[in-house]
């Protein structure tokens, strides 16, 4: 948060000539609640709101910078969040699963020199729809006529349009019920298998559920929501932009999910609240480092909630993380076979596909998707190809992932590791070293670095790259290899027999005879017996 407002306000004073519009997003508050000191100790008993303090001292420096400094034209000052928390509420812990008051009701405040915002609290309920028409009209601009919000500037803007929203997590990432909703001034309400009616002006805590006795008005309200289909764009976003969404969590495959209308009861998310709990318990767990109760509680999700690709997903993730690709495979095929089919899932299988040396399947896996606009799947498309020893085409898949986006990590990875397996050092340094500094996480991208600076003679250079390397990934066979061999070359002998100790576990067949070979070696000169 501080260097991306840092950044912002570097941007805000370089373009002081102009007209701007700036758009700047924080992280901050987030799901897990960590805030640093002194906010920690402030809120010890609630995090969260350490998160939301610091979180305004992030901001502080940018509102400063805007307000402050001399302003040679109209200004708009705009702040808002993109959701709240439910932090227990209705038992939702953070959001995305339902759509309440807690996590929908989000502080919206505006500021304008000259002052077109009349000073006050506006008790109508507007949406963020409404934003675009506000900052289009104050910059002088048409609204469109497709926009269906309406310009904040004005006092009052008449008859209170119906704001519609939704919550469509649980159904993609799930296979539970789709949540839709209306809110129609002070009366919301909530299209479930369980409908949901409450009068927000007189229970705004939702406790009160009135369909029962008033039916009519909620069928009113639900009668104003389109047609699923326009609704429900999934398609819509790729490239960059989709894979950036993808890593927080807000873009997933369509695959799996039935039709909007074919559910029942048993499908509300009200009523799975214990598996959701359970996939937060299983990433505790893991983050806790106890992966078998991890794998444990995500295998019971998986046999009473067979279409959560969510779940199947973070097992994968679980395995493959272990070393165990075989049965991230078995896994991943069985969530095909029930029709929990997603983008990302075929990414998965592939690469444990091509970690038990199935290339050619990890191919015809991913084949319906050579054409995605998604970076990431070009580089695994192009790590097959290269498994299958087809380098023009693994060239030309890592090049159409940077195309999609050039500062990609994984890409330009990738190209190092390429050129490495052709021979050019110095285009598999740069890449290489390149990728590192985007994203120091790759622990593939250094043991291939390792691997160049031994080529290039610099063996403690190589050392500190295979250290790096196993740091980030303890299974990474190739780099505790290459470490415990380079180590014992230079004569760093207990150094080296602790490497191969931790690379033996990870290898068998003729790696491990191999590597034992080199052991009785080391304890031979080291005169252990």
């Amino acid at each position: 948060g501080g260097e991306t407002v840092a950044r912002a306000v570097r941007w805000w004073g370089d373009n002081g000539n102009r007209p701007r519009f700036l758009w700047v997003h924080l992280f901050t508050p987030h799901f897990p609640y960590a805030p640093p000191e002194p906010y920690r100790s402030r809120h010890a008993a609630d995090p969260y709101y350490g998160e939301v303090e610091f979180a305004d001292a992030q901001l502080a420096p940018l509102i400063s910078a805007i307000l402050d400094a001399p302003r040679p034209r109209p200004t708009l000052v705009v702040v808002t969040s993109d959701h709240g928390e439910g932090l227990g509420e209705h038992g939702e812990k953070t959001h995305g699963l339902f759509a309440y008051e807690a996590t929908l009701h989000v502080p919206l405040i505006l500021w304008s020199d000259p002052p077109l915002v009349v000073r006050g609290v506006r008790d109508e309920p507007v949406g963020h729809v409404d934003l675009a028409p506000t900052m289009l009209e104050f910059a002088g601009l048409p609204v469109p006529s497709a926009l269906t919000g309406r310009s904040l500037l004005r006092d009052r803007v008449g008859a209170l349009p119906a704001l519609r929203f939704e919550a469509l997590s649980a159904f993609y990432n799930r296979g539970w019920a789709p949540l839709r909703g209306v809110l129609h001034g002070r009366l919301k309400a909530i299209d479930l298998p369980v409908p949901e009616l409450y009068d927000l002006a007189e229970d705004p805590m939702e406790a009160n559920n009135l369909v029962a006795v008033r039916g009519n008005e909620y069928r009113r309200l639900v009668g104003l929501l389109p047609e699923p289909e326009a609704t429900a764009e999934r398609g819509a976003v790729a490239g960059e932009e989709r894979r950036r969404l993808e890593s927080l969590g807000y873009v997933v495959g369509a695959g799996g999910a039935r039709d909007w209308y074919d559910f029942g009861p048993e499908d509300d998310p009200k009523n799975l609240l214990e598996w959701d709990q359970a996939i937060d318990d299983a990433l505790g767990a893991y983050r806790r480092g106890d992966v078998a109760r991890a794998i444990e509680l995500l295998r019971n999700v998986i046999a009473h909630q067979p279409r959560m690709a969510v779940a199947y997903g973070h097992l994968a993730f679980l395995y493959t993380d272990q070393g165990r690709p075989a049965e991230a495979v078995t896994l991943l095929e069985r969530a095909l076979a029930r029709g929990v089919d997603t983008e990302s899932l075929r990414r998965k299988l592939a690469l444990a596909l091509v970690a038990i040396g199935r290339p050619r399947e990890a191919d015809d896996a991913l084949a319906s998707w050579a054409d995605s606009g998604d970076p990431e799947t070009q580089v695994v498309l192009g790590r097959i190809a290269a498994e299958l020893g087809d380098s023009a085409r693994a060239l030309n898949r890592f090049k159409r992932a940077l195309e999609l986006d050039p500062t990609f990590p994984g890409a330009l990875a990738d190209l190092g590791t390429l050129a490495l397996a052709q021979g050019n050092l110095p285009e598999a340094r740069s890449r290489l070293e390149s990728s590192l500094a985007q994203d120091p996480h790759q622990a593939e991208a250094w043991n291939a670095l390792g691997v160049v600076r031994a080529r290039s003679g610099q063996l403690d250079g190589a050392i500190e790259a295979w250290r790096r390397a196993v740091e980030e990934d303890p299974h990474l066979v190739d780099a505790w290899f290459n470490l415990g061999l380079t180590l014992a070359r230079t004569g760093r002998l207990p150094e080296a027999r602790d490497a191969l100790q931790r690379y033996l576990p990870l290898v068998s067949g003729e790696e491990r005879a191999r590597a034992e070979g080199l052991l009785r070696d080391l304890d031979g000169r080291l005169g252990r017996r």
